[in-house]
């Protein structure tokens, strides 16, 4: 299931890496799915889709299934879509990189219990 990134995922991986967060440019996962970007220590996935994902029926309960077997692996899914990318991948990644952080620093709290 090779599959080769779009350039808005390759811009918002770079822009990710830059800040110095860890993560794979599309991640095989489980068989079920292959992921845009996987933030391993903060458990996130990240899908940076077409319009299709959110007009498309068949594309939406596609995505559905693809959050449920990330969810049992115990990863949060965000969906952006490529125009988000492209007009604002500073302010993404400066999300992102919040987010990250906030939940790598809880995952962490949660495995010292």
């Amino acid at each position: 299931m090779n599959k080769k990134p779009t350039q808005e995922a390759i811009d918002l991986y770079d822009a990710l890496t830059n800040k110095g967060i860890k993560c794979v440019l599309e991640h095989p996962s489980d068989g079920h799915k292959h992921i845009d970007i996987r933030l391993i220590e903060a458990k996130i996935d990240i899908e940076v889709d077409g319009d299709e994902h959110f007009t498309e029926p068949t594309r939406i309960e596609s995505d559905v299934k693809r959050r449920y077997w990330s969810s049992r692996e115990g990863f949060v899914t965000i969906h952006i879509p490529n125009h988000i990318v492209n007009q604002k991948l500073d302010k993404v990644a400066d999300a992102i990189f919040q987010v990250a952080m906030t939940r790598k620093g809880l995952l962490n709290q949660q495995n010292k219990i």
